[in-house]
């Protein structure tokens, strides 16, 4: 069951990642270089980051890895990372358009 999840989440995960990472350079580059810029994409990297680690740590100790193969494992790692830069822009949104 997992590993299927996961080997769906892979595809589509690359698909919302690329489209993720295309919006935030479009919207990070319309809002220039000011003081109001470069703190909002302050914040989002380091949500992103935090979430990220955040991620890891619970697939660690849940013990993913005593259920997943190599290959699983990277799948997964995936979508961790286009669950995060989804979330990602989406508070990238939510910050420009509330400050």
């Amino acid at each position: 069951m997992m590993e299927t999840l996961v080997h769906w989440g892979n595809y589509i995960g690359g698909v919302v990642m690329l489209l993720c990472l295309v919006v935030m350079l479009i919207i990070n580059k319309r809002m220039g270089s000011d003081e109001r810029a470069k703190t909002i994409s302050s914040r989002t990297f380091s949500v992103m980051f935090f979430l990220l680690g955040g991620m890891i740590v619970a697939a660690v100790m849940f013990s993913v890895d005593e259920t997943l193969t190599s290959a699983g494992y990277q799948n997964l790692t995936l979508v961790m990372f286009a669950m995060t830069f989804l979330i990602g822009t989406v508070y990238l949104l939510i910050l420009q358009f509330r400050n």
